[in-house]
């Protein structure tokens, strides 16, 4: 398994446990890349949590700006990788270690590698291949099963306790703050692994998998043993996996590209990551921290990444077919409403793996031009965020399709957007509490949604409530109700001056009056008392929640005094647990208190006794 790490300091670090990983891929062949995620409602990469687009990321939800990341580096990868083979990912969120001086900030593996004989068609036989390579070399999917999985840190968002405070960035724009951790390029960094960018040489011990060459460590040498990895016992391999400057690449493509580095060769060659001592989960599958400038494939992560450089040159050592030109990708910008009375500015994120982003000219054309004109579309920028200012004609209103294209003066691709051009602008409303999917289990429960609109302004007392079962219920920003059990379709509606309506809805369920525990109190009763609806006997005192607090006839309450206390194992404090205290409300010394047992140890003990008096019996016949 492929892991990141972040030690504290102002690098974020990599490391590759488990010499193994993943896949993307192609515009030749036009190459699919699908993407599942793997995590439920409300949590990772389909976490609800509200925040503001940045960076080029219109996504409005946490999960949705980490969707849209994953998106985009696949697209860039597109660019680049040539494969008649689908692609599939499975990416998801994940808590893992995290600490305020260190992090896993991901990992990731592929699901097989394959080697081949010598009639098949791989470059090299009896070699190991990942398997999103090997998929390609030889034109098949090779198994069935989705050809990676991702794995990201979602205790590294918003933890005071975890990288003290240093979160994701979910920008698309390279923008990230020293206080921050480029997703993006985490998310290539760990992709290109996947794609071959490692050994599968345990660096421990010197033994190749099963026994089998991988082709990444034929590529190895090192100039202290005059031997390539293949050539070298298992001791010289652990030798080498620490023998910094001397480990190095000798690929030809990479060999070929190497000048345009000014640092972190030794007589000609790429040096690769070999410290003393050797760091299992980073060792020999990156270049060297020494190389500059700084490649994306160093075992750091000290500034985010423009392109995959030299990385690309390698997978095509390994046997990858690649792009001759890269085309330049244009971040998705959505669907936009503008008002027909004043120019409307929309930012947007682009890159390109193998030209200089300012290089990189945008153009821009209008479906209609009765509604917007092209010269009614203007450019701003040379970055990778940059703006395009639209200005409608005066008065006109409808649907117009605005295609974006950026050329680097040798290879170019589309990207389009749909605007609504309108008089008066729509609202917009939100739901924050509660999220989608949750599960309600008290008879009341509270709602909050916020409403604005860009003329009226701050709307929100007049939201009006529905359920897909119990209709209208009720009205305002902030509102409680009792609505019925069962699975509810609650949507928010907002309504501006100008009769213009917007809507919001989320799943929930309401279980107050069910007894999960079957204890003979409903999930509401138990809430408000404070005990577990999922536990029938909270405080584990063999007394359940119902028979402590129905020691008065009322099982809706707590009398102190009168009911034991179902949060208290031992509600007299007398050292006896209340399921086996006579007298669970007084505290008697011990010889005045005969313990008592609950009804289904009192059977069992009954079962006991019978059991042994018949073999008695049995015994004397």
């Amino acid at each position: 398994m492929l892991t990141l790490r972040y030690l504290f300091s102002q690098h974020f670090f990599y490391s590759a446990l488990c010499c193994i990983s993943i896949f993307l891929s192609s515009p030749i062949y036009a190459t699919s890349i699908s993407l599942n995620m793997l995590n439920n409602a409300n949590e990772g990469l389909n976490d609800n949590t509200a925040v503001a687009p940045i960076g080029g990321n219109i996504g409005i939800t946490l999960g949705q700006q980490r969707q849209n990341v994953i998106h985009f580096a696949a697209r860039l990868l597109e660019q680049v990788i040539d494969s008649s083979v689908p692609i599939t990912i499975d990416a998801e969120f994940d808590a893992l270690s995290c600490s305020s001086t260190a992090a896993t900030l991901g990992s990731s593996g592929p699901s097989s590698y394959h080697y081949g004989n010598a009639s098949s068609n791989y470059p090299v036989t009896n070699t190991y291949y990942v398997q999103a390579l090997a998929n390609s070399i030889t034109g098949n999917d090779l198994s069935t099963a989705s050809d990676m999985t991702l794995t990201f840190n979602s205790d590294i968002d918003n933890n005071n306790d975890c990288l003290a405070n240093r979160n994701w960035y979910y920008g698309l724009d390279g923008d990230a703050s020293a206080q921050d951790i480029d997703f993006l390029s985490t998310v290539l960094h760990e992709t290109l692994h996947g794609l071959g960018f490692l050994t599968l040489v345990n660096v421990n011990t010197g033994s190749r998998l099963n026994n089998r060459d991988d082709i990444f460590s034929l590529m190895l040498e090192d100039h202290s043993e005059g031997k390539t990895w293949q050539q070298m016992t298992n001791a010289e391999r652990v030798d080498s996996a620490s023998d910094d400057p001397d480990l190095h690449w000798i690929g030809s493509n990479v060999q070929a590209d190497i000048g345009i580095l000014t640092a972190g060769t030794n007589q000609g060659h790429v040096r690769m990551h070999a410290p003393s001592p050797i760091n299992s989960g980073s060792s020999v599958s990156h270049f060297s921290n020494n190389v500059s400038p700084f490649e994306l494939m160093q075992p750091s992560l000290n500034q985010p990444a423009n392109s995959i450089g030299l990385a690309k040159a390698l997978l095509q050592d390994i046997g990858w077919t690649t792009s001759v030109g890269d085309k330049p990708i244009i971040a998705n910008i959505g669907n936009v409403e503008i008002i027909n009375s004043s120019p409307t500015n929309i930012s947007f994120a682009l890159l390109d793996n193998d030209t200089d982003i300012t290089a990189v000219n945008i153009s821009a054309s209008s479906s209609n031009t009765n509604i917007i004109e092209n010269s009614g579309i203007t450019l701003i920028g040379n970055q990778r965020l940059r703006e395009v200012t639209v200005t409608p004609l005066s008065g006109a209103s409808g649907i117009v399709n605005i295609t974006l294209t950026a050329s680097d003066g040798s290879n170019s691709n589309n990207q389009i957007f749909q605007v609504n051009v309108v008089s008066n602008l729509t609202p917009s409303i939100s739901i924050t509490s509660p999220a989608t999917n949750d599960t309600i289990l008290t008879d009341t429960q509270s709602f909050t949604a916020s409403a604005n609109d860009p003329e009226d302004g701050n709307i929100s007392s007049n939201i009006i409530w529905s359920s897909s079962i119990d209709g209208v219920f009720a009205n305002g920003a902030t509102i409680a109700s009792m609505l019925s059990d069962g699975n509810h379709i609650i949507t928010a509606s907002i309504t501006d001056s100008t009769s213009n309506t917007e809507t919001f809805s989320i799943n929930i369920t309401i279980n107050a009056l069910s007894d999960n525990d079957n204890d003979g109190l409903n999930n509401s009763t138990e809430i408000f008392l404070g005990t577990d609806p999922f536990d029938s006997d909270t405080d584990n005192d063999y007394s359940s929640d119902f028979e402590e607090v129905n020691r008065d006839g009322n099982p809706n309450n707590y009398s102190e005094g009168i009911d034991s206390d179902p949060n208290n194992p031992d509600t007299d404090g007398d050292g006896y647990k209340d399921g086996f205290d006579a007298n669970p409300l007084i505290e008697d010394p011990p010889e005045g208190n005969i313990p008592l047992l609950p009804l289904w140890a009192t059977s069992l003990l009954i079962a006991f006794l019978l059991l042994a008096a018949h073999r008695k019996t049995k015994a004397h016949d």
